[in-house]
């Protein structure tokens, strides 16, 4: 995933024709540099686009490169208006391991849910209110049951 940050001291800001061709490409004739995602792909390709064009009065754009796996575990940081990219390692790591065990096919129910109950203690008291056989019901495999969405491809 591409983001967009500001390399150097100053502070992020598009020039008026980034943010005009911005909003030409979103539709939207009211957007403002600060409402803007970073990783919003229009914003990332008119960037790469106009390239030293699209720095505000302060900024020096840069694009960023993160892997698509830590969508949600990013946040950016800035000292002085110089941006960074700050990962959440351990989130990324628990999201990671607990996609291996959801994804393992030679796994059965019960143990892909005690070994979900290692990587995130709380698991075991959210079950005692439900039964572990309706976990497997009709709405579907735990993977299902438990929400997927926020974990890696397989």
């Amino acid at each position: 995933m591409k983001i967009v940050i500001n390399g150097y001291y100053g502070g992020f800001g598009l020039s008026g024709l980034a943010l005009a061709e911005y909003c030409s490409r979103k539709g939207n004739k009211e957007a403002r540099s600060v409402n803007i995602p970073r990783n919003d792909p229009i914003l990332v390709s008119v960037v790469e686009e106009l390239g030293e064009r699209a720095n505000g009065s302060c900024a020096h754009l840069v694009i960023t490169e993160i892997d698509d796996d830590l969508d949600g575990l990013w946040s950016i940081t800035d000292y002085d208006g110089a941006e960074s990219i700050e990962i959440q390692h351990d989130a990324a790591r628990v999201r990671k391991r607990a996609a291996e065990v959801l994804y393992d096919a030679g796994l059965s129910d019960q143990e892909k849910l005690q070994q979900l109950s290692a990587i995130f203690p709380p698991l075991p008291s959210m079950l005692k209110k439900a039964k572990v056989d309706a976990l497997y019901g009709e709405d579907g495999p735990v993977e299902k049951r438990l929400g997927s969405s926020w974990l890696p491809g397989k």
